[in-house]
């Protein structure tokens, strides 16, 4: 019905309704007769009649049925048949990005806030499928014209003809595919799909939205400019405002901080050197970032020079000299001796024994007779490059004779001119620097070192030192490296090789691995250059040969069980750039040595067992951008040599035991923007120097000792969002200079003995949310600029010397969460006449010191989420007239002391969860003309007086069992004549027989309807084209009917012995299927007269599942509703629930804390995405231990979405009670905002 629909609505696809031409097809819009309007791709066929792109076709099919995402096109359905093919989509009305920034009118109305806003969808949308998706989803064709926009200007990423699934034990190469000026260059010559290559398409498409143009020629004067230092100055001195889009004016305020972040980051994605690029999540995040990111200049004074990361041209020349590299070789090989270059290059080239030894014999004998007799050390002071001294392997002499005979023979060297004339001009003017620098600094290509000793005989190789270690490691562990076999190690998991088949990264983080590092011989990894162990269970110490990993940049041991000290050794590792060894029982002191470590940018080995004290000699890692040290047992003062860190961006030094004065010289690290030394035990000073640091944005100096007053300096610090003092012995006045840190966000200087007044403009920007000033001696007014501040969440003042009216003093603050101005010279409250809180989210009990406010005479607080019963103190009030509680979540009897409000006029109690009877002390309140109790859990007589027995039936309605002689109720009689019962009884049970007669005759006739077009459609003579496959649920192959018999056969009609669990509203199977798939089968809970009682949970778990795809997350596969049985089929997780291991002994010693803390981070990551990344956010109101199920790797996945509720965001979303007992929060469906009134609150330092 659909295909014949959207052939009408396209006439056949005529030209008049293409809307556009995609990847691999012709898009049209289809306007459907039900008024739905979606698009349609319809596949391009060769002259042969065949698809011209039916791996396009499949693979946009399959990687939009892998993924939801409100930022990612919804695919609806495809048709493969012998007439057209084509796939049918959400219809965007907005069209392509390229399209509007094409058109003047468009990129008008197309706003900075608009593209902000696109940046940052498109970055969400690609940080799911990059780091949210199992496997990962590499787009590789991210370019303006798909890039698709609704109404409201929300970006969707769509065409997936080119994506590619990332695999994690593969090479990932692939051939080339992508648009022109959007592909990372390095694709040209690797052609190995990897998610930075999106993120490069990613930058230049953000340079495209804000540039309002292609940036083609400012990449090409980017990349230009790097051989030239002229040129650099005049490209790095551009304005960035002469850069953006001329159409619009230049943005300005908070606006033009958004386009300054989003600027850098473009610059940083499309870097050319692919390590340089941070990943899409670092980017989704510092987009999303609320935080401010204040500019050091005005806006139009920044310059390109201020975006782009300077990168010396050594840093990338491996990635832009790669392809030259092999294919100079392999041609002088080939010219000089005939010999293929890899065979060279890598002798080990399967060849036996006799035959490598005669190849060698021949090389010797060509090399020798040249008279070329060397030792590499001879060989590298000719190029001025240090090598290690040893034997010449023939190969090596080899390439040493091709490298000086190309230099001295202009024909040879005439062979290079085909290559693209994009090396930097520098290395091109100097031909022999050139190819000695490709001879020796190449670890990518060729290893001296390796073919020396393996001439002599004495180097173990890389597989076997491999296999050696895995052979060690426990037997768990062994069965996870299953593909670590035979010598083709470049192929097996976790390792990657450089084009010399030597290992470059040995990555195996997160794999569950258990056992030393002791038995990893690291000497024969000489060109390994990442090590990335992290979050396994590994244990002993780090052993000490780590050091001759000489090469080695990156190295992560975090989050194991690593104990003992750190090897002087570490050291050695003069290469490395990036550091972690935290979150393990490492103990000792830190090294000196590891002020060795002059190139190292990030050093992480917080959450340890270190002792001792910060050697002095980190002073010398002048390159350091991030120092963590925290939650350690690290003593002593902080060297002053920190101040020499001039690069330092992030100094985290909290939880130690530090003793000693912060050092004036912290005051030298320009750069620092968090500053971190809680927790500690530093007295003395803050130092004035500290007012240096204009670029910080947080600075933690709680729970010291520290003394003396609050330097004025820091009113220079007006980059300043977060200030915690909290928890020393500050003296002295608040400085009148910190005025002006107007961009605060939370300002907590409580527990010290502070006087004078809080600063004026704490809230100037609008932003502080929380203020926390307790136990102090503050004196003085409150001022304005708190009254007006609506950003307020959380507000503690108890403990001051603070006076002025509450009334006057305090505003509006709808984001309030909690507010305790106890202990303080207020005055106003008590004679307050009028209470209005109706209509906000407030939650929690009504306060007892509500009966306080002994002026009040109009009580408001309908319409919130209040909790609890009535406090019968409201009736010391004597004065109140008007109360009014409607609309909450109240409960309990009504409380008698109610009845002593005399001057009580009106009295609203409905929609609340009250019962019992309406108590007999309201026949005193004479004073009542107007009530309304209805929709409660009320029984019993109505008070004898007026206002009840005259009240209209709307107010008396809903409840349970109201009797009287009200209008609408009955009479509150207690027996009814036998014989009027008895007919009543007749009359009832006739209507149920007929009303089920009724109900099995529509059943009845709605399954022969059924039947009937069933089997109209299974003898359809022109059946759409079907794809075989294995997988019997993949969408091109799915038969229902099939696939229902096999569940039934192979679980023998759902017998119990199949049985693995009981779900919310069903029972769980395990079914073998023909296809040796298992799958999980949850089949309803039914009635007696085999109806299905939970049709809303059944309906709720299929609409939620097929809207979310999410690697933490069980997936369904299908579903049966069958007058026989009604099914649910998932994916089987062997693990079980997460209740059944904590509850088993043998589970729980194997579930360790990695494990636990992955759970925990699967299940938020799972949360998160149904919140923040669905179309609707889905609220799965059930989470608990036994609806969190895991794999047999132990990773998370949420199930059970039958009580899950889509959010509507026009809607009040109340909805009757579901989830676990002892799971649920009291205010599962209210907002978090909070109000709580109490202003006597018990909280420490830390709750706030």
């Amino acid at each position: 019905m659909v295909y014949e629909s959207i052939i009408e609505a396209t006439k056949n696809f005529s030209t008049k309704h293409c809307i556009g031409e995609g990847g691999c097809g012709t898009v049209y819009r289809a306007a459907l007769t039900s008024g739905q309007v979606v698009a349609v791709k319809k596949l391009h066929v060769s002259p042969d009649g065949d698809l011209a792109n039916l791996k396009g076709f499949t693979s946009d099919i399959r990687a939009l049925t892998k993924i939801r995402h409100h930022n990612i096109v919804k695919l609806y359905g495809y048709c493969s048949h012998r007439r057209h093919s084509f796939l049918v989509y959400e219809f965007l009305e907005g069209g392509s990005l390229g399209k509007i920034l094409s058109k003047e009118g468009h990129v008008l109305y197309f706003d900075w806030i608009k593209r902000v806003n696109v940046v940052k969808d498109v970055a969400n949308a690609l940080s799911y499928m990059h780091h949210d998706c199992s496997p990962t989803i590499i787009h590789r064709d991210i370019s303006s014209k798909n890039v698709l926009l609704d109404l409201e200007s929300v970006a969707h990423i769509s065409d997936f003809g080119t994506a590619r699934f990332l695999k994690p034990d593969s090479s990932n190469w692939t051939s080339f595919a992508g648009t022109f000026g959007y592909t990372a260059s390095e694709l040209a010559y690797t052609m190995e799909v990897n998610e930075r290559c999106d993120v490069y398409s990613f930058g230049v498409l953000t340079l495209d939205v804000i540039m309002g143009k292609h940036p083609g020629d400012l990449i090409y004067s980017l990349s230009s400019s790097s051989s030239s230092s002229s040129s650099t100055s005049t490209v790095h001195g551009i304005l960035l405002k002469d850069v953006l889009d001329q159409h619009l004016a230049a943005p300005e305020n908070q606006v033009a901080e958004q386009v300054f972040v989003v600027a850098q980051l473009a610059f940083e994605c499309s870097q050319a050197n692919p390590l340089s690029r941070p990943t899409v999540r670092q980017v989704a995040m510092k987009l999303s970032d609320d935080r401010r990111s204040h500019l050091q200049n005005e806006f139009h004074m920044i310059t390109l020079g201020q975006l782009i990361s300077t990168t010396q041209p050594l840093e990338y020349l491996p990635s832009i000299l790669g392809l030259y590299v092999v294919l100079v070789f392999h041609f002088l090989l080939r010219l000089m001796l005939g010999y293929e270059g890899m065979e060279v290059i890598n002798p080990e080239g399967g060849k036996d024994d006799a035959e490598e030894e005669a190849q060698r014999g021949r090389w010797k004998q060509e090399v020798l007779s040249r008279g070329i007799l060397l030792t590499y050390k001879n060989f590298s002071n000719s190029c001025t490059l240090k090598v290690t001294e040893a034997p010449l392997h023939p190969s090596i002499l080899l390439l040493s004779f091709i490298a000086f005979y190309s230099i001295n023979n202009k024909q040879a060297y005439n062979t290079m001119t085909f290559l693209p004339n994009t090396l930097p001009n520098h290395f091109l003017s100097f031909p022999p620097l050139l190819l000695c620098l490709i001879i020796l600094a190449f670890p990518t290509f060729f290893d001296y070192a390796a073919f020396a000793s393996s001439l002599a005989g004495k180097q173990a190789t890389e597989p076997t030192a491999l296999l050696t270690w895995k052979a060690t490691l426990h037997n768990q562990t062994q069965t996870l490296l299953s593909s670590w076999v035979g010598t083709n190690h470049c192929n097996w998991l976790g390792t990657r090789c450089n084009k010399a088949r030597r290992v470059a990264h040995i990555d195996l983080h997160s794999y569950g691995l258990k056992g030393t590092l002791s038995n990893l011989n690291f000497s024969c990894f000489l060109h390994l250059l990442k090590l990335r162990l992290f979050n396994n269970s590994l244990y002993g110490t780090i052993p000490p040969h780590i050091g001759s990993l000489w090469r080695l940049t990156y190295l992560s041991l975090s989050l194991n069980n690593l104990s003992g000290t750190i090897p002087t050794e570490i050291g050695q590792l003069t290469n490395l750039r990036f550091l972690y060894l935290n979150r393990n029982p490492i103990g000792g002191s830190i090294p000196q040595q590891i002020g060795l470590l002059s190139s190292l940018n990030e050093l992480g080995l917080y959450t340890n067992n270190l002792m001792g004290s910060i050697p002095s000699s980190i002073g010398n890692l002048g390159n350091l951008t991030i120092l963590y040290l925290y939650d350690n047992q690290l003593s002593g003062s902080i060297p002053p040599e920190v101040g020499m860190l001039r690069s330092l961006v992030d100094l985290a030094l909290s939880t130690n035991n530090l003793t000693g004065s912060i050092p004036a010289s912290i005051g030298n690290l320009g750069n620092l923007t968090f500053l971190y030394l809680s927790y500690n035990e530093l007295s003395g000073l803050i130092p004035s120097t500290i007012g240096n640091l204009t670029k910080l944005n947080t600075i933690d100096l709680s729970l010291n000792p520290l003394s003396g007053s609050i330097p004025s300096e820091m009113g220079n610090l007006n980059q300043l969002g977060y200030l915690f003092f909290i928890g020393n012995q500050l003296t002295g006045s608040i400085p009148p200079r910190l005025n002006n840190l107007t961009h605060l966000i939370e300002f907590q200087i409580g527990y010290n003995k502070l006087i004078g007044h809080l600063p004026e403009n704490l809230c100037f920007s609008g932003l502080l949310t929380r203020l926390f000033a307790v136990d102090n001696n503050l004196i003085g007014p409150i001022h304005k600029s708190l009254r007006n501040c609506s950003s307020l969440y959380r507000v503690r003042l108890e403990g001051n010397q603070l006076s002025g009216n509450i009334l006057e003093d305090f505003g509006i603050y709808p984001s309030l969460d909690y507010i305790d101005l106890s202990r303080n010279n207020f005055y106003g409250a008590t004679q307050l006449s009028v209470l209005d809180l109706s209509s906000n989210h407030l939650v929690g009990e009504i306060p007892l010191k509500l009966g306080r406010l002994v002026s009040l005479f109009n009580l408001k607080l309908d319409d919130n989420y209040l909790l609890g019963n009535i406090p019968p103190e409201l009736s010391q009030i004597n004065t109140l007239q008007s109360l009014d509680l409607g609309n909450n979540l109240l409960i309990g009897k009504i409380p008698q002391q109610i009845g002593e409000l005399q001057r009580l006029e009106t009295l609203n109690l409905s929609h609340n969860e009250f019962f019992g009877s309406i108590p007999s002390s309201f026949n005193k309140m004479v004073s009542l003309t107007s009530i309304d109790v209805s929709y409660n859990q009320l029984e019993g007589p109505l008070p004898d007086i007026k206002a009840f027995q005259e009240a209209p039936f709307e107010a008396l309605k809903g409840n349970k069992g109201l009797c009287g002689n009200a209008t609408g109720l009955k009479a509150c009689l207690t027996k009814l004549n036998n014989g009027d019962v008895e007919k009543k009884g007749k009359k009832v049970m006739l209507l149920t027989v007929l009303l089920v007669f009724g109900i099995l005759f529509l059943l009845l006739m709605a399954l022969g309807i059924f039947m009937a077009f069933h089997k109209k459609v299974r003898n359809t003579k022109n059946e759409p084209s079907r794809v075989n496959h294995d997988n019997v649920f993949a969408i091109w192959s799915y038969d229902g009917k099939m696939v229902y018999e096999n569940i039934i056969e192979v679980t023998e009609n759902l017998s119990a012995k199949y049985c693995v669990g009981e779900g919310g509203y069903g029972t769980i199977y395990r079914a073998d299927l023909p296809n040796g798939q298992v799958v999980a089968v949850k089949k309803l809970h039914a009635t007696l007269d085999d109806d299905s009682v939970n049709l809303k949970e059944f309906t709720s778990e299929i609409r939620a599942l097929t809207e979310i795809r999410h690697h933490n997350i069980v997936k369904l596969y299908g579903y049966c509703s069958h007058p026989r049985h009604s099914f649910l089929v998932y994916e089987i997780l062997e693990g079980g629930s997460l209740g059944k291991v904590l509850s088993m002994d043998d589970d729980i010693v194997v579930f360790d804390r990695i494990k636990r803390v992955n759970t925990v981070k699967g299940v938020a990551n799972a949360l998160s995405y149904m919140h923040h990344d669905c179309f609707q956010p889905i609220i799965h109101r059930d989470i608990s231990s036994k609806n969190v199920l895991f794999d047999l790797e132990y990773v998370a996945h949420i199930s059970d979405f039958g009580t899950a509720r889509f959010m509507n965001l026009n809607s009040s979303n109340r909805t009757a009670f579901a989830g676990t007992f002892g799971y649920a929060a009291p205010g599962i469906y209210f907002s978090i905002v909070m109000i709580y009134f109490q202003l006597n609150y018990p909280c420490s330092a830390c709750s706030i």
